[in-house]
């Protein structure tokens, strides 16, 4: 038992060391290293330093709901390519999906295209089999990267949580989903497809993250022709562990559009657990602004589950109209703030908005709100349970522990 007690106890204080060192490095640290890797690829791509701005140099979003639509439309851009083809993703299943898109990447590889693909440590390390992915990659001459690849690194448990698929430095497919059987046969969930100035800043925040992952910068980096693309308002908002300055960008954002609707709120995610966020939703409803939040019933983690549904109950306790979705595991993320939406891979917890890299869209666009309230939330809440005061009923040693699954939120 003596023994036992120390080997806790050593646990126990190198697991407080470590995160005590991961908080510092994603709210504090500010790396000399990453700011002139910043400095490097604003050079190259000969864009600016500059805060989040809407263009309107771009076409209109086109959505795609589910594995179904997305998925052919993903394979469909990646044949596209003509001259470039970048890929960054959190998870890159070795299964029937991620292989077959492996493969696309490969022959695109063949046809001279220029390929570069960047997938994260945490998904490699975790699965099962996913690291064959890396290796069918290299085979097929691929040049891919691992995103801290080292897992720790100077930056703390840093991954890239981002999806972008971009082609030719003009067309990008960005949102919630990775490559894998589940992503295209399972869950529900959504991407993007987007093309003008908005995929420019996202190719500038890959590029990024492809140094940081050890790659070199291609020789020629492609802008756009000079056309109008279209009319629809975007901007391109991330968060970054470094520079400091854009760690919270995110969140910020989210934030911002809460406290400004004025009568429509919608707001959907898998993991709700950001104590601003929910807050900010809740003094919306207070100013009688009409409020809806959507999450799944099932969940992919029992923790992010308990964490929704203690959410929800602060939800149904203020009034405010909350919706279990049933028919399968939603991983989808979508804020409607009146005629503006925030679209893409940012969940509403601390993990997402402080500690790993994220790239979400703002959309300002009356015609692409009105759709998303038609087409996405008004059909999922037909397919939800209701959130009451029965259905979020939760045991006192439940609740005792809610308070420290939201601490550990940040570390899941």
């Amino acid at each position: 038992m003596p023994t036992f007690k120390k080997l806790f106890l050593s646990f126990l204080v190198i697991l407080i060391l470590f995160l005590c060192y991961d908080y510092f490095f994603t709210h504090y640290f500010q790396q000399d290293k990453d700011g002139k890797i910043k400095e490097e690829v604003l050079l190259k791509t000969g864009l600016s330093i500059r805060k989040p701005i809407f263009t309107t140099n771009n076409s209109h979003v086109k959505t795609y709901i589910d594995g179904k639509e997305a998925f052919p439309a993903i394979e469909s851009l990646i044949q596209s390519a003509q001259k470039t083809l970048f890929v960054e993703t959190f998870i890159f299943h070795y299964d029937k999906t991620g292989i077959k898109i492996a493969n696309l990447l490969g022959k695109a590889k063949l046809q001279g295209i220029d390929v570069k693909v960047i997938i994260d440590s945490t998904g490699i390390k975790f699965a099962k089999n996913d690291y064959k992915i890396v290796d069918l990659l290299k085979q097929k001459n691929v040049d891919v990267k691992v995103f801290n690849k080292n897992f720790l690194s100077e930056t703390g448990l840093n991954i890239t949580h981002r999806k972008i698929i971009l082609v030719d430095g003009f067309k990008v497919m960005t949102g919630g989903m990775n490559f894998g059987d589940e992503y295209k046969n399972e869950w529900h969930d959504s991407m993007f497809e987007m093309s003008g100035q908005v995929t420019q800043d996202i190719q500038k925040e890959f590029l990024y993250d492809w140094r940081r992952s050890g790659g070199i910068l291609p020789k020629n980096i492609l802008g756009i022709e000079n056309k109008k693309f279209g009319d629809t308002q975007m901007k391109v908002i991330t968060t970054s562990v470094t520079p400091d300055s854009k760690s919270h960008e995110i969140h910020n954002e989210f934030i911002k559009l809460i406290n400004g609707t004025k009568k429509n709120l919608m707001v959907m995610s898998p993991y709700f657990s950001d104590d601003e966020v929910i807050n900010a939703i809740i003094k919306a409803k207070k100013r009688n602004v009409n409020v809806v939040t959507v999450m799944p019933k099932h969940n992919n983690h029992s923790v992010f589950r308990d964490l929704n549904l203690y959410t929800a109950k602060k939800f149904v306790d203020q009034g405010i109209d909350t919706y279990f979705y049933k028919p399968s595991f939603s991983h989808l993320k979508s804020l409607i703030s009146d005629d503006t939406v925030i679209i893409g891979s940012a969940n509403i917890d601390e993990r997402s908005f402080t500690g790993n890299q994220e790239l979400c869209i703002v959309v300002k666009d009356k015609s692409f709100s009105e759709y998303l309230q038609k087409e996405l939330f008004e059909k999922d809440i037909k397919n939800s349970e209701k959130a009451n005061k029965e259905n979020t009923k939760m045991a006192i040693t439940q609740k005792t522990i809610i308070k420290t699954l939201e601490a550990l939120d940040y570390y899941l």
